[in-house]
């Protein structure tokens, strides 16, 4: 996960804002299902922090260079509390196995010259619908 996104996302701003944004939610609420709310906070915070790289980027209609402070940051961080919830909170493997294709979603195709705050409304939406099959796998594991 972490080297797919330094690899592919971190030159495209609105990619990587918003695949951090997905992961650190879904890890986030994923924590949280497995009764984890110490991980939960952690991984919203992630998703916030992220949410803050990617809003003045809509705001502005201009991307910004990720790099790698922001990429390898934002992944390992969402990895490591996801992994941290599979172990602690008894998480499911495949359901943590699926957040990483959170950062495969976000370089899913764009509709061509689209607006920059489209540009990441679209792409954050496909990290969520990978988010929410994340949560819905999770969700048996605690009943």
């Amino acid at each position: 996960m972490v080297g797919f996104s330094q690899s592919q996302l971190a030159a495209d701003g609105v990619r990587a804002g918003a695949a951090g944004l997905a992961v650190g939610l879904a890890a986030g609420i994923t924590s949280i299902i497995g009764a984890s709310a110490a991980f939960g906070l952690q991984g919203i915070a992630l998703g916030a922090g992220a949410g803050a790289f990617l809003l003045p980027q809509m705001i502005r209609g201009k991307k910004s260079f990720a790099g790698a402070t922001f990429t390898a940051t934002a992944m390992l961080a969402g990895s490591l509390v996801a992994a941290a919830t599979m172990i602690l909170a008894q998480v499911p493997w495949y359901s943590v196995l699926l957040l990483a294709l959170i950062p495969v979603a976000a370089r899913l195709p764009l509709p061509q010259g689209a607006p920059v705050w489209l540009q990441a409304l679209l792409c954050s939406l496909y990290g969520f619908v990978v988010a929410a099959a994340v949560c819905v796998l999770a969700w048996p594991s605690t009943q």
